[in-house]
């Protein structure tokens, strides 16, 4: 089951990042160009769009991973890459854990990322395990404008393991004062994050768009905008792919992987 996990979240990666890592390295220096449209295999829900939220299923993950970003997630470097913090410390007795902020991340809004926005989205969160998480801390503060500290009542050794995809997004930072500004409807319905595409568009059960953040704190994404279609049916996706409507289809499986195997103008890739 572990192993399927695992699968299905590099899926979700590979299909966000594309834009980003997955392009030739003489793209890297110019202005994010281009379109890069894909037809995935599964909807997302509104929900998933707010970090708060969209924790489970793993494929809520897709929107996380396009429009916001948290202290540490899994990336192709590792299962707990430094993102957002770029480092923490865990006391020996595992009560305390303090995560230094990387310095000059901005939103998509231009504000600046700040331990005050950490600690709001932790006690904003209110998805999967968030009682479990949220009961168990004692405090959360703002040491500085780039360093929280969340105290447990009680040694909390595996808290790490309660950020990653499937288990709670309460690690994912989204900026308190424009929270605070527009709602959680108003949220909602423009997210903003600090991710590499800030958001465009989104139609229930039809697509997700978004376009290039170009202060995003890693790297400006190398393709300017990219559209998610969601269509179930493999055999809609496949001919979308053969008409040139989308670059990418997900998941061809059966006589889908063979049909499209011996057609010389379509590339196959497996995770």
């Amino acid at each position: 089951m572990e192993k399927v996990r695992k699968k299905s979240l590099w899926m979700i990666m590979r299909v966000v990042i594309l834009g980003m890592f997955l392009l030739p390295s003489s793209y890297a220096q110019g202005k994010p160009e281009g379109v890069l449209k894909q037809a995935i295999h599964w909807s997302i829900s509104a929900d998933w769009l707010d970090p708060a939220t969209g924790s489970l299923p793993l494929s809520a993950y897709l929107p996380l991973y396009f429009f916001h970003d948290a202290l540490l997630k899994p990336m192709p470097d590792g299962l707990y890459t430094p993102c957002l913090a770029e480092s923490w410390t865990i006391s020996p007795d595992s009560n305390s854990y303090e995560f230094k902020l990387r310095e000059g991340v901005k939103f998509h809004n231009a504000d600046t990322m700040t331990a005050e926005d950490g600690v709001f989205s932790f006690w904003r969160y209110k998805a999967a395990n968030a009682k479990i998480i949220q009961n168990r801390a004692e405090k959360v503060d703002a040491v500085n404008p780039y360093l929280v500290r969340i105290q447990f009542k009680e040694p909390f050794p595996d808290f790490l393991e309660y950020l990653l995809p499937g288990v709670s997004s309460i690690g994912w930072v989204v900026p308190k004062k424009y929270v605070e500004k527009v709602g959680e409807a108003g949220f909602k319905r423009h997210p903003i994050g600090c991710g590499p595409y800030k958001y465009t568009e989104f139609v229930a059960g039809v697509k997700l768009v978004g376009e290039a953040f170009e202060d995003f704190w890693r790297r400006a994404p190398h393709v300017k905008r990219i559209e998610f279609s969601f269509t179930p049916e493999p055999a809609t996706r496949l001919a979308m792919v053969r008409r040139g409507e989308v670059d990418i289809a997900t998941l061809m499986q059966g006589i889908f992987y063979e049909d499209a195997k011996k057609d010389p103008k379509i590339r196959l890739f497996s995770p």
